[in-house]
């Protein structure tokens, strides 16, 4: 058993000793220092058991008094204390439940790797620093029970994390990049959609006719004015304009309207119209001048309406009798004549057999395609008639509307429609032009017999090409913006879309509005993708609703932290007391109480087992004197001179002194000198091992089946000064000499003996008595208790200067080398017993 200092050896020593009484052992407690011996007796005598202790460690221990002290226990009964047998009870059961309590408090707890007292102690502290308290709600329980070390810590890193992004926190929803999902970098594709956007607005700005047409405030206006303007260019490839925004397009409008005599168009309407009139003036069929007059057109149309029929008449007629007659009807003088003789006249037998009907009847054949008469053609001529009738209409109307239709008059069908087309395209002109009074330009640039100017085509066409290229730089320009949009709303989370989608693809001015508020916080999407990490630690450990809390609660964001771990541990604590039913003592004036119940249950439980042992010593005692042992003690006691020697005495009544006297305290010269050869003990324990040669403690060892050693290897070894001469100092190994060691201790410490050590101590009234030695002579090897004195109250009785801790230290050393100089001068003395017996005294 490995002894520092001040570390209860003694104390120990007696509890062992009592309990083998107790147990009917015996025991041979031996020391050389006769100090130690009497340490422990008087604990023992303290506690009512010193009659069963036999001190025999002085070389004058009189014959007279060992007889007078055996015969004195054999005859007086110890006299028994103790407690009641339920006091006894209840103090062993609050000692459980104290020791419960404490080991409970003490316990390590896994995973969090901390024992409720430091998380109690962790909690005082916060609880000192004014940290705000906020309460986790009962689901969070099982979450925080699971909680390990290593996560706890994580869990305050994302407490900090979210702290030092408190925005997003505290502004909630008018936080403008809460929502923002995924790692990509937000501000590029927000660069791009706010120059997209700028861009469709420049165009919405820039577009034809912006004076008079309301500005486009949507993408769908801006792709309805861009279908307005493709409606009215038909024949243009938007694919092949370029996407430029023209600037010249109302000069050129305006150019062209004054070569025809027009008011500037305001709209497109009217200016696809003057466009129209621009590819008017190079069509290689234009309107006669007449025309452009309103009452000329109108008989133009009537003329062309009269021949039209009449050509349509002519085209039945003619297909009526084309089969069967040829184109000289036309010329045939003689046909009304020759009808009206055929109808009429050539009806009798003797008609036809007159040379007249002959003749006519040949007129009529030389009329038909193959010349030759056939009886059914009288019948036929009508159809004839009708052919030349409706010819000769036409012609009639022809030359009456030649002044009317201009060059345009229609001989036959197969003109019909270029009449047609040159009506329709005065028709246009005139509803192009209409409220025109001065026609003149327009006429000279439009009517049929003009020189053809390239002019109005020239400008048409760049007219034609700005609007295609708007229209080009708008489609191009709404699909950008579509995409860059869209690409900027899938940033965020499906909440977030919902608000932003109303935003981006509203009008203009609120899409405008939130990329504006976007990019005024650049910083906003490093401290949302902080804060939002951090958020899932908490939300995974289901303590995020902490955050929230504490942002109505005006919390300070640099206190989140400690207000998670307070909350955290709280939790924990509060699951740990509800569960652990060593626990369930929890109100310190409920504690104190049973602390105090069970130190006046303790004092009765140590007078009880005190009791315990005298009453299991009292069971063994011999209860008749007359004979044996007994008497030989008996009679020995009642002898004034020629006492039995207490060698002698001891071996023929070692049975009854084994009884009344279980516990032996002697040195190991006196047990060579009291004790028989063979007087044996269950135990022997050695107290201050390292004073004690091996040599010396053989005679003691052998007489026991069981050895308890106890010693400070730090402490001097036992002096070698008479054994210089004899000794080999040679340092060469010999199998055949035997291992030598300097104490009973080191030789113990060889053997391999289990060894307990003691590391509390107890003896210094202040911790800096003891610290010097704990750290020079023991590696802080010793459990030492914080003192409560200061150095002026410890050192006040010693004349020493303590005016800092390396005098201090200076002067505990040479105290040290002033003993150890002593030890040595006093070893070096003749080894009697004498003499070793008041050094070990004084030591």
């Amino acid at each position: 058993m490995g002894c520092s200092p001040g570390t209860g050896k003694s104390q120990t020593i007696t509890n062992m000793i009592a309990a083998l009484m107790h147990a009917g052992r015996s025991v041979l407690f031996v020391s050389e220092k006769a100090a130690a011996l009497d340490v422990v007796r008087n604990r023992l005598r303290g506690v009512g058991l010193g009659d069963f202790v036999m001190a025999l460690h002085s070389g004058d221990t009189s014959k007279k008094a060992v007889a007078t002290e055996l015969e004195r226990v054999l005859t007086t009964e110890v006299r028994l204390t103790g407690a009641a047998e339920h006091e006894l009870d209840r103090a062993r059961r609050l000692r459980e439940e104290l020791s419960a309590y404490a080991a409970a408090m003490n316990q390590i707890r896994e995973p969090l790797g901390r024992s409720l007292h430091d998380v109690l102690g962790r909690l005082v502290l916060l609880e000192r620093a004014d940290t705000p308290q906020l309460a986790l709600g009962a689901k969070s329980t099982s979450t925080v029970r699971r909680l390990g070390a290593g996560e706890l810590q994580a869990l305050l890193d994302a407490a900090g994390a979210v702290s030092r992004s408190w925005r997003p926190a505290a502004e909630g929803d008018a936080f403008v990049w809460r929502g923002l999902k995924g790692t990509s970098a937000p501000t590029t594709v927000l660069a791009e959609a706010a120059d997209a956007l700028g861009d469709l607005r420049t165009a919405a700005e820039r577009r034809p006719f912006a004076a008079t047409t309301p500005e486009p405030r949507t993408v769908h206006d801006v792709q309805q004015t861009v279908r307005i303007l493709e409606a009215g260019l038909p024949d243009r490839n938007l694919a092949t304009v370029g996407g430029g925004l023209s600037a010249d397009l109302f000069g050129s409008l305006a150019q062209l309207a004054e070569l025809f005599g027009l008011p500037k168009p305001e709209s497109a309407r009217a200016a696809f119209g003057l466009l129209e009139l621009a590819d008017l003036a190079s069509a290689a069929m234009r309107p006669p001048a007449r025309w452009f007059d309103e009452e000329g057109l109108r008989e133009a149309h009537r003329a062309a309406e009269e021949l039209r029929d009449a050509l349509a008449a002519h085209a039945a007629a003619r297909a009526a009798a084309v089969g069967l007659f040829g184109e000289q009807v036309l010329e045939a003088q003689e046909l009304p004549a020759l009808v009206e003789r055929f109808t009429g006249q050539r009806r009798g037998v003797f008609a036809r057999l007159s040379g007249r009907y002959r003749e006519d009847r040949a007129a009529v054949a030389a009329l038909t395609r193959n010349g030759a008469w056939d009886k059914a053609l009288p019948q036929r001529l009508n159809d004839a008639l009708a052919w030349q009738n409706t010819a000769a209409e036409v012609a009639r109307l022809a030359k009456h509307h030649e002044e009317a239709l201009g060059g345009y008059v229609p001989r036959d069908e197969d003109e019909l429609p270029a009449l047609d087309a040159v009506l329709t395209v005065a028709d246009r002109i005139a509803e192009l032009t209409r409220g025109i009074e001065q026609r003149d330009l327009l006429t000279a640039r439009l009517a049929d017999g003009t020189e053809p100017d390239p002019l109005p085509g020239l400008l048409a066409r760049g007219i034609r090409g700005a609007m295609v290229s708007w229209c080009a730089a708008a489609t191009y320009r709404v699909e950008r913006w579509s995409e860059s949009s869209a690409a900027l709303h899938d940033l965020f989370e499906e909440p977030r879309q919902a608000q932003l989608s109303l935003a981006l693809f509203g009008t203009f001015d609120q899409a405008q509005q939130a990329v504006d508020e976007l990019r005024a916080n650049p910083r906003g999407p490093e401290e949302w993708q902080a804060y939002r990490s951090g958020l899932d630690v908490l939300a995974h450990h289901g303590v995020d609703e902490l955050v929230p809390r504490a942002v109505e609660r005006g919390f300070l964001p640099e206190r989140l932290p400690a207000v998670v771990e307070q909350a955290v541990l709280k939790c924990w604590a509060d699951d740990l007391l509800a569960t652990d039913t060593r626990l369930a003592i929890t109100r310190s004036a409920d504690l104190d109480v049973r602390v105090a119940d069970f130190q006046e249950a303790d004092r009765r439980l140590v007078a009880a087992a005190s009791g315990a042992v005298i009453e299991a010593c009292n069971k063994r005692r011999p209860r008749q004197f007359s004979g044996g042992a007994a008497a030989v003690i008996k009679r020995q006691a009642e002898l004034k001179r020629r006492h039995m020697p207490v060698r002698e005495l001891l071996g023929r009544t070692r049975e009854v002194v084994r009884l009344i006297k279980p516990c032996f305290m002697m040195s190991p010269l006196t047990v060579s000198q009291f004790l028989p050869a063979d007087y044996h003990f269950d135990v022997v324990i050695f107290d201050e091992a390292s004073q004690v040669r091996p040599a010396d403690a053989v005679n003691c060892v052998y007489r026991a089946d069981s050895l308890i050693v106890a010693g400070d290897e730090k402490q001097l070894p036992p002096t070698s000064f008479f054994d210089a001469a004899v000794e080999d100092d040679s340092d060469e190994y010999d199998e055949d000499v035997p291992d030598t060691f300097e104490s009973l201790l080191h030789a113990c410490k060889a053997g391999a003996l289990r060894e307990l050590s003691l590391r509390w101590h107890y003896r210094s009234r202040h911790e800096d008595l003891i610290t010097f030695s704990n750290r020079s002579f023991y590696g802080n090897s010793m459990v030492t208790f914080p003192g409560s004195l200061a150095y002026c109250e410890l050192l006040l009785p010693m004349s020493i200067d303590h005016g800092s801790s390396a005098v201090l230290a200076r002067q505990v050393m040479l105290v040290g080398r002033l003993r150890t100089g002593l030890r040595r001068v006093l070893l070096s003395v003749r080894r009697s017993s004498s003499v070793r017996s008041s050094w070990m005294t004084w030591a």
